[in-house]
């Protein structure tokens, strides 16, 4: 009976995460690639929960158009460097990968109606798939953390 009432009176939180569909699982491949530091873009997400593109500071607001301009002119051999110290919001987090997401967006779209005159969602499985190689999500993420020692 006690349990019953535990079940009915408590409430279970709601999980919070990003809704992605992981790639599938591809071989290990064992080269390293240079990367031309003008591919690169690099945002860092301070303890302070500031956020910094290429060490100057931005507002996340402004980071969807600064993204666009990124990947027109660098293309899709770009690579975008994502760097959350362990201190920072997990709220802050969240914002700088929905702004990644829409600046992706956005600059689907534009190459769809380019190319194909209509908007990305309304393509066709093989236009998008030309899309997605013309301008695909290259995004590495490292994580800052704390290498405190203790005992066990």
């Amino acid at each position: 009976m006690l349990l019953i009432f535990f079940l009915v009176t408590t409430s279970m939180d709601v999980y919070k995460g990003l809704s992605r569909r992981l790639p599938p699982p591809e071989k290990p491949r064992e080269e390293e690639t240079a990367v031309n530091k003008r591919d690169l873009m690099k945002l860092v997400i301070t303890a302070d929960n500031q956020l910094l593109i290429d060490d100057k500071p931005c507002e996340i607001k402004e980071l969807p158009k600064r993204m666009e301009t990124f990947l027109l002119i660098v293309g899709p051999k770009h690579l975008v460097q994502l760097q959350a110290n362990s201190d920072s919001n997990s709220d802050t987090y969240f914002r700088v990968q929905n702004a990644l997401t829409k600046a992706y967006s956005s600059v689907r779209n534009r190459i769809s109606v380019k190319r194909y005159g209509r908007r990305y969602d309304f393509c066709s499985q093989e236009e998008k798939e030309e899309i997605v190689r013309m301008c695909p999500q290259r995004v590495i993420e490292i994580f800052d953390v704390k290498q405190e020692g203790g005992t066990q």
